[in-house]
């Protein structure tokens, strides 16, 4: 062990070094065996191709760690808010805690975000009709409705959680509309979940945990549910 002096406290800190030919499933491997509650790993912030390159070992971490991970990523302003995606599923009180947690402790704002998930570009309609596909228009007061039901779910999920939160509905696909929020807002932290499957289909790609770890601006903490 090793002491670590961090501000004004001390840490007590293993130091432990270890061999694999796999270092995300090593690293799952020893979180598992030392019981621990979260993971931290960095990023190197590529931009471009090297940013979307598949298979970072963050992004395995976060599909394989039997535990939360925190991907540390450097930012320039610490006071940006913490941004909490939910999908108001189970997770969505793990996550806004987690998230009011971080604000707290940063002394920044919080902001619960929820994406609809619809995607913005939709076709015009009978654009594809040669080739027999059709592509309904959206209805416009379906939409209202649907937005409307989501921000009430979302703010029952905040006083749930018992945490204090902006609350954000946006339209799109939830990976791009949370990674543009956190740019446009200059967020420092990003909080979301992963839902912890099993076998095939915890290695399954395309999530979107693992799809904002890629291309978050920032940190990103991924709670599992």
């Amino acid at each position: 062990k090793q002491v670590i002096g961090l501000g004004e406290k001390d840490l007590d800190v293993l130091v432990a070094a270890t061999t694999g030919r796999n270092e995300a499933e090593t690293i799952a491997e020893q979180a598992k065996d030392y019981k621990a509650d979260l993971v931290v790993v960095g990023s190197h912030g590529r931009t471009g191709l090297s940013r979307a390159w598949l298979g970072s070992v963050a992004e395995k971490v976060v599909r394989s760690a039997p535990c939360d991970v925190l991907v540390a990523r450097p930012v320039k302003d610490k006071s940006g808010p913490v941004l909490a995606s939910v999908d108001l599923g189970e997770s969505s009180g793990a996550v806004l805690r987690a998230a009011a947690r971080e604000a707290a402790h940063r002394k920044v704002d919080l902001i619960a975000l929820f994406a609809l998930d619809a995607p913005n570009d939709v076709l015009p309609y009978g654009m594809l009709g040669p080739f027999g596909i059709y592509v309904a228009p959206p209805d416009p007061q379906g939409h209202d409705e649907l937005r409307e039901a989501a921000e009430k779910t979302l703010r029952a999920a905040i006083e749930a959680a018992d945490v204090r939160a902006q609350v954000t509905i946006v339209d799109g696909r939830a990976t791009q509309e949370i990674v543009t929020l956190a740019e446009n807002k200059g967020a420092s932290l990003i909080v979301c979940a992963t839902h912890g499957r099993k076998g095939i289909s915890r290695l399954a790609l395309g999530s979107v945990a693992e799809a904002v770890v890629r291309h978050s601006p920032c940190s990103v903490l991924v709670v599992r549910s």
